[in-house]
């Protein structure tokens, strides 16, 4: 009996640790940081980054973008309440927008700003861009 609970703590403790470091991984970006060699690079050049960042800071508003402004789906929305934000009163400030380019990259950002969702990691790397100024 005791050799079978060591071997069940030996196993569930090697788990807990290898599920730990494949996040810490990912979210370092040593493990999906991109494509690898020989592969063409998706997110484009960083001329184009620079022209989406460039545009982006042009439209913002010195006083923030209202996410009422916004059109927002329903899941969009309700996401948002799980997470605590009031949508009739959150404002996007240029601080966060810099604070996003400056986590996922201004290709990145303008995907999300377009629509597409952000992943739960990446939702983790923009959580300290919401008290940014």
């Amino acid at each position: 009996m005791n050799k079978f609970l060591i071997t069940v703590f030996t196993l569930l403790v090697t788990s807990l640790l290898t599920a730990i470091l494949v996040f810490w991984l990912i979210s370092s970006g040593t493990i999906l940081a991109g494509p690898t060699s020989g592969v063409p690079n998706p997110s484009g050049s960083s001329l184009e980054s620079e022209k989406i960042v460039s545009e982006l800071e042009a439209s913002i508003p010195d006083s923030g973008i209202p996410l009422t402004d916004l059109p927002l789906g329903d899941s969009q929305k309700s996401a948002l309440e799980t997470v605590g934000v009031d949508v009739d009163t959150f404002v996007i400030t240029p601080g966060m927008i810099s604070c996003t380019e400056e986590k996922l990259g201004a290709i990145r950002m303008s995907e999300i700003i377009a629509g597409s969702a952000p992943t739960v990691i990446e939702t983790a790397k923009l959580f300290p861009c919401t008290s940014a100024e």
